[in-house]
C-alpha cells in the first residue's frame, strides 16, 4: 500500500492508502504522498513542522530541524544536575561502622535538615557528642552532633563541583549535545 493525496483547490484534501494509483479526476488529482524527515539529535535539537507542500509530481510531507533554544537546554543543564546531585556519596567513618552510601535525593536533604537542625541544637547546647540516629542508604547508623558536621562537609566536597559544573555548561553558547557526558562533570 502506498500514500496519495487527494488535492483539491490547490490544498491536501486528504491523504489515501491505495494499493495502486487511482485513474486521473476531473475535479481533483491524486499524487503520491511522501514524507521527508531528517535525522536530528535529540540531544539538542528538535523536529519543526510537518508542512505539506505540494510539488509537481508529489506532495512532501516535510519537516525542519531547529536548535533546542538555550534557556531550554539550561533547564535541561539543571535536570541533569538534579539527576547527579541526588545520587548521592560515600562517607567512610574511619572506624567499625565503615562507610556508608549517604542518600541525596529530594526527600532524604528534608531529613538532613532535622538532623542539621538537631546537630546545631547540641553543639550550641554544648553537647556536641550528642548521639543522633540516622539511616543512610547502607542502613540505620548513629553519629554524634560534631560528626554529623563532618558528613555536612563531604557533603559539600561531593556536590559543589556538580554545582560548579552545571554552571560552566550552562554559560556555553551553544550549550553542547554532550552537556550530560561524564566527562563534562567532576
Amino acid at each position: 500500500m502506498a500514500k496519495y493525496a487527494h488535492i483539491q483547490s490547490g490544498m491536501v484534501y486528504r491523504v489515501l492508502d491505495l494499493d495502486s494509483p487511482p485513474p486521473p479526476q476531473k475535479a481533483a488529482y491524486i499524487l503520491p504522498y511522501v514524507e521527508d524527515k531528517p535525522a536530528f539529535d535529540a540531544r539538542h535539537q528538535r523536529l519543526v513542522g510537518p508542512v505539506e507542500v505540494i510539488e509537481q509530481a508529489q506532495v512532501v510531507r516535510r519537516w525542519s530541524v531547529e536548535a533546542i533554544p538555550h534557556a531550554e537546554m539550561a533547564d535541561r543543564v539543571a535536570q541533569e544536575r538534579e539527576r547527579r546531585l541526588a545520587t548521592g556519596f560515600a562517607y567512610d567513618f574511619g572506624d567499625v561502622r565503615g562507610v556508608h552510601q549517604i542518600g541525596t535525593t529530594e526527600q532524604d536533604m528534608a531529613g538532613w535538615d532535622e538532623v542539621t537542625f538537631v546537630a546545631k541544637a547540641a553543639s550550641n547546647a554544648g553537647a556536641p557528642g550528642m548521639e543522633i540516629a540516622i539511616v543512610t542508604d547502607t542502613g540505620p547508623v548513629t553519629v554524634t552532633a560534631l560528626e554529623w558536621q563532618s558528613i555536612l562537609l563531604a557533603a559539600g566536597a561531593a556536590r559543589q563541583p556538580i554545582w560548579a559544573a552545571s554552571f560552566a555548561i550552562q554559560k556555553l553558547d551553544p550549550i553542547p549535545a554532550d552537556y550530560a557526558d561524564n566527562a563534562r562533570w567532576p
